[in-house]
């Protein structure tokens, strides 16, 4: 409607940068043109990606312990300078230059039951790092590397997701028997006694799925 309309889908009094933030093999890629390949022998054929340019900041104490959006929200990379204004160059010779004013910045948005994708992100938005290897530090995955240094919210997913499966199994026995009680209600005692213990050992055990299962499950 609002494309009929000719309207603007947002207004905004500030500029937003939608980043990526998915691991290595499931970013999106573009590919460099062949001058560019024929020219320059030995590079990566794909064009670097913000999570590239986050990697390759500068040494320079003002970067010190950055973390990834905050990277993007204050600093601005460019291939030129064109102005006086003060920049730093990262390992690539980029420009990078402060910005008067901060910008957002955005990033898909992914639940617990994205698994891997999710810890990833998480560990990318919160762990100032200047590698990929940075992010897992030895450990096996990203959820165990996010475990391993975000204890305490991590306790807190699992103790989250806990209290709601406990919740959920005692809804369902709970509306079970209601629905027990209410077809036997018309029931002759001695008959209704006799049914409702049937019916109620006949109550199949629960199995309740939740999408945050991801935190709970093992390694294998």
């Amino acid at each position: 409607m609002l494309l009929l309309l000719e309207k603007k889908v947002s207004r905004c009094s500030i500029a937003v940068d939608f980043l990526p933030s998915s691991p290595p093999g499931y970013r999106t890629r573009a590919i460099k043109p062949i001058w560019m390949l024929n020219e320059q022998n030995n590079i990566d054929p794909y064009y670097e990606d913000a999570i590239d340019k986050y990697f390759e900041h500068s040494d320079n104490p003002e970067f010190n312990n950055i973390t990834y959006p905050e990277y993007y929200r204050k600093y601005k990379i460019t291939l030129n300078s064109s102005s006086k204004q003060i920049y730093w160059k990262d390992k690539s010779d980029r420009f990078v230059f402060k910005r008067k004013k901060e910008i957002l910045v955005r990033f898909q948005h992914l639940t617990i039951k994205n698994a891997e994708l999710f810890f990833y992100q998480q560990l990318l938005l919160k762990k100032p790092s200047r590698t990929e290897t940075d992010l897992k530090n030895n450990h096996l995955t990203y959820r165990a590397a996010f475990q391993s240094f975000y204890p305490n919210e991590y306790n807190n997913a699992i103790q989250d997701i806990f209290q709601s499966t406990t919740l959920k199994k005692s809804l369902y026995l709970e509306n079970y028997k209601n629905l027990i009680d209410n077809l036997l209600i018309s029931t002759h005692q001695d008959i209704k006694i006799i049914i409702k213990q049937q019916l109620i050992n006949l109550i199949p055990q629960t199995i309740l799925i939740s999408n945050n299962t991801i935190l709970n499950t093992p390694k294998d």
